[in-house]
């Protein structure tokens, strides 16, 4: 099992590794191994998915910065990793600022992560979090508007059966509801509190 998590993590990385073929929409110093570099600048936008208290959308959280992010419930270390991050950026705002923040938690194994799952496993991370779900279209549909990667890989022979390798961009929706930035996962919670506050400052300027 060991292998195997190393073997997940190293793919999920490599999905993210800085290519010369890659830049973002809005260029930024080539020194900012921060930021994820993505050509065509995805789409993003809307999403209606279901949660353990109910349908969620976009449109629901106008108002706030959104920290989207794909995963899933069984991932043996990216995912924890990502929300154990986010958990101290948020930590590092004001509570004024962290009343305009939420965290969106969608799953790329619908199969297994219910809505009930998703809110047991959001509810373990000190964050403003929501766990997301949706029909295999459904999820498939919005993750090719945000650029993000999965795959079912399966494991003979394992209690879980199969795994799922996946990206692990951050994707920071501002409170307009727009797509501005990917970041790595594992850029610093100071990052991550930074941009949060300067997308707030720029709605509310």
């Amino acid at each position: 099992m060991d292998a195997l998590r190393l073997a997940l993590c190293a793919f999920c990385l490599a999905l993210l590794a800085p290519s010369a073929a890659l830049h973002a929409q809005a260029p930024r110093p080539q020194t900012d191994r921060a930021v994820v570099q993505v050509s065509p600048f995805p789409a993003g936008g809307a999403f209606a998915l279901s949660s353990a208290r109910g349908p969620v959308t976009l449109e629901g959280m106008r108002g706030k910065v959104v920290l989207l992010f794909f995963g899933y419930v069984t991932c043996p270390d990216i995912c924890p990793m990502t929300l154990a991050n986010l958990q101290q950026a948020v930590a590092r705002l004001s509570p004024d600022e962290r009343r305009q923040v939420q965290v969106a938690f969608v799953t790329v194994d619908p199969e297994r992560d219910t809505p009930a799952i998703l809110a047991e496993y959001t509810a373990a991370f000190d964050l403003p979090a929501v766990g997301l779900t949706g029909t295999p279209e459904q999820i498939a549909e919005l993750a090719g508007r945000y650029a993000a990667q999965y795959q079912r890989v399966e494991m003979p022979g394992s209690a879980l059966r199969y795994a799922v390798n996946h990206s692990a961009a951050v994707y920071l929706i501002d409170p307009g509801g727009r797509l501005r930035l990917l970041l790595r996962h594992t850029a610093p919670p100071a990052r991550f509190a930074d941009e949060i506050r300067r997308l707030l400052k720029a709605a509310n300027g």
